[in-house]
């Protein structure tokens, strides 16, 4: 480590704030107000967020399915989403996707040909 960003890092204090976010948004984002004190006595802030996975943290699976639920529920009835999520859950069970693609299609679902 270069010695310069070495003493920089001994001079950065962190002061978690769950409070720059709203609720819904604290999982999936990390956030930070960032100020720097110059030696003239200024001070220079900024605002900081980024999401998780461009940050290249790995979400909890249990954060991904939250996520998907939040979304999912704005443009499907509770039991799609609920079935959806059990559905992949158990991925290696479901036999084709149009299990899947017809519970978020808007026609009716497709008739599955038995294999033969």
């Amino acid at each position: 480590l270069d010695p310069a960003v070495h003493e920089m890092r001994l001079k950065v204090k962190l002061h978690p704030r769950k409070d720059l976010l709203p609720e819904k948004d604290r999982a999936s984002n990390l956030a930070a107000r960032v100020t720097v004190k110059l030696k003239n006595g200024k001070s220079l802030s900024s605002f900081f967020c980024q999401g998780k996975a461009e940050m290249g943290i790995e979400w909890p699976r249990e954060d991904i399915i939250k996520k998907f639920d939040q979304c999912a529920s704005t443009a499907l009835p509770r039991n799609k989403v609920d079935t959806l999520i059990n559905l992949v859950r158990n991925l290696e069970k479901v036999e084709t996707a149009a299990r899947i693609t017809d519970l978020v299609s808007k026609t009716a679902p497709r008739k599955i040909l038995a294999r033969a």
